[in-house]
This record gives C-alpha cells, sequence and structure tokens, in this order.
C-alpha cells in the first residue's frame, strides 16, 4: 500500500473518531427581566433613592392621562425603572425629585392633595408617551362641562363649589380662573384672596383683565373702614396726595388708587404715573391739566 494511501486512511479514521457538533441557538435577553424572574434587591439609603437597577432614558416625557394621579405616576415610574418592593420612603423622594424636574407642574387642591392637570406634558422616566395632550384636554373638558353651570358672562361657567372657568369657544377648552367669586354680563369680574389672618383681599375687574378696585373685609365679610388700615393691607403706600385726596399708590399694580368712602375701597386712578409735593400730577414727565 502506497504512503499516500495510509495517510489518507488515517485521516478518515481521525475524522470518525472526533464528536459532531451540535447547533445551538443563542438566547435573545431583554433589559427588564421576565416576572417570573428573581429581581435584583434594592436598598434605600436615608434622604436618596436607591441606584436604578436598569438605568433608563436620561431624558423621557410623559402625557398625564385622565385617571391618573400623582402618587400612581410616580409608583409605574419606579416600575418602569426595575425597581421591586416600592417603598413609601422610595415614592417620597421620587416625589421631590420630579418637582424639581417639572417645577410648578403639581397643583394642589383645597384638601391638600397633589396632582397633575390631564394632558400636561411632564419630565418622567419609565413610561411609554401617548403624545395625545390635546385629546386628553379635550377628554377633561369635555367631563369637567358635565357639571358646570353658566354664569351672566358669556363663555364664563361655574361648578358647584364656586369655582369659575373660562371657555374657548375655538378649541373647546375651559382654563380655571383663579379666585374669581363672581362675573356680571359685561364681562366684568370679583377676585378674593384669604391671608393668614382670615382677612380677605378682594379685586374688582374689567372684562379687559385691568384691575379697577380693590378692599379688604375681615373673617365675618364686613369690609374694614380705615383707608390707612386697608392700603397697609394691600401693601399700599402714602403719597403726597394722601392727606388732600385720599391717594395711595400700590406697588404690585404699579398703579395709584382713590380711596372711596362710600364703598370702602381704592378705586383705580388714570392718566397719571406720580404726585408732586404740591399735589401736581405728572405722566411720563409731563404734568397734567
Amino acid at each position: 500500500m502506497g504512503v499516500d494511501k495510509i495517510e489518507a486512511k488515517k485521516e478518515a479514521a481521525a475524522v470518525q473518531k472526533q464528536p459532531a457538533k451540535i447547533a445551538v441557538k443563542e438566547k435573545k435577553t431583554t433589559i427588564f427581566p421576565q416576572k417570573f424572574q428573581e429581581p435584583p434587591k434594592v436598598k434605600i439609603e436615608p434622604g436618596k433613592l436607591p441606584e436604578a437597577p436598569w438605568a433608563p432614558e436620561k431624558e423621557k416625557t410623559y402625557t398625564v392621562q385622565k385617571g391618573d394621579s400623582f402618587t400612581k405616576l410616580i409608583k409605574e415610574s419606579l416600575k418602569g425603572q426595575g425597581y421591586y418592593d416600592i417603598t413609601d420612603e422610595m415614592v417620597k423622594k421620587a416625589k421631590e425629585e420630579f418637582k424639581k424636574n417639572n417645577v410648578g407642574i403639581v397643583k394642589k387642591s383645597k384638601n391638600g392633595v397633589e396632582y397633575l392637570l390631564v394632558g400636561k406634558k411632564v419630565k418622567l422616566v419609565g413610561l411609554s408617551d401617548k403624545n395625545n395632550g390635546a385629546e386628553q384636554e379635550g377628554q377633561w373638558s369635555a367631563e369637567i362641562a358635565k357639571g358646570l353651570k353658566k354664569t351672566a358672562c358669556k363663555n364664563i361657567y361655574c361648578d358647584k363649589d364656586g369655582k369659575h372657568f373660562k371657555l374657548d369657544p375655538k378649541t373647546g377648552k375651559f382654563t380655571e380662573m383663579k379666585g374669581v367669586v363672581e362675573v356680571n354680563k359685561f364681562g366684568s369680574y370679583r377676585k378674593e384672596t384669604i391671608t393668614k389672618t382670615g382677612a380677605k383681599i378682594e379685586q374688582g375687574f374689567n372684562k379687559n383683565n385691568q384691575i379697577v378696585t380693590e378692599s379688604v373685609k375681615n373673617a365675618k365679610g364686613k369690609y374694614y373702614i380705615q383707608p390707612a388700615f386697608v392700603a397697609k393691607q394691600l401693601g399700599m403706600r402714602a403719597t403726597y396726595g394722601t392727606k388732600a385726596d385720599g391717594i395711595y399708590y400700590d406697588p404690585a399694580t404699579k398703579k395709584h388708587f382713590k380711596w372711596d368712602a362710600k364703598n370702602s375701597a381704592f378705586e383705580v386712578e388714570s392718566g397719571y404715573d406720580y404726585i408732586a409735593k404740591n399735589g401736581e400730577r405728572f405722566n411720563h414727565g409731563k404734568k397734567i391739566g
């Protein structure tokens, strides 16, 4: 037998002895574990949230849906980041972080419950965004409208709790008129703000949202009649026209007001922005009258 034939025979025998290779399918892995898998343990340290088991996207938004509560969203967000066994402390810290990232978004009802406005876009990770703000706001407005009744003023409604809402005829959206307690058919309205002492600051506005009157009532609803005391409560300061004409200046509105003893209220003055020591009025440096 030739050398080549002997070598070929040896190689064939060696190949037969080798184990056959079995094809193995590569298993796909996911970022988040399946429900039946043991979740990783996370510990919370005082004053801060633990590091999320799976790093979520750094910046992500979410559109608040009808029926969402603030606490519910925070818990769902934590779950979306891989947290299990969520504690009250974790929810508290997550809420604080949410408020830092969404300044002014969280509102509070009269009974102290925190809530978010339906349809608002917020910064929140761990949840998918439906991007349906206009749709949700429309549903919210329709829901609000069911419990509203018309007022004397066109496109202004109020609910059973006395809250007033203004309707935008083009969009069908209602916007709350915070602090408004009364409106009339000409479009003017009245606002009330309760101070820490229980006194009520009352402001009257015309249909163009310009302030026209200011007054103060005590806790029993009676108007204070001393102009100096009322001016102090409203943050007004005396002018050169105070002694002679009862005129004070309001830095908040940058307007002069004259005391009306009959109605126990200050009425806005117009046409001048300064009163000289001799009582003369000036507007932008020009003498009036």
